[in-house]
């Protein structure tokens, strides 16, 4: 990871860009969706409020440095879901749902006048 400083970062101590870029990368990352543009402003804010709430850590309006440990360790990835054997059954089985009949083609009326 590439050295950005020491934290805390705030809207308040007007943030260096290149760290906000890393934190709202980060951010990102871990699930937010907001515009990586180096400006720590009230969608960062936000988002970082967000991700502390989720982690179970303090919200304390700024990043501290278990805010930074947390979003920087690798994200673990959820188990597989096993299907159950109806689930298999149903995904392998052939449609039961009925087929509309098909269309007929028009009949073309001839004319009878003489």
């Amino acid at each position: 990871m590439t050295d950005i400083g020491t934290p805390p970062l705030s809207v308040v101590n007007n943030s260096n860009t290149h760290a906000v870029r890393v934190l709202q990368e980060l951010l990102n990352a871990n699930g937010a969706s907001i515009y990586v543009d180096g400006r720590y402003a009230i969608g960062t804010d936000r988002a970082v409020a967000r991700f502390q709430t989720d982690n179970g850590l303090n919200i304390v309006g700024y990043v501290d440095e278990d805010t930074w440990k947390k979003l920087q360790q690798p994200k673990k990835k959820a188990p597989a879901k096993k299907k159950s054997p109806e689930a298999k059954k149903e995904a392998t089985s052939p449609s039961t749902k009925k087929k509309s009949p098909a269309k007929k083609k028009p009949t073309t009326k001839t004319s009878s006048k003489k």
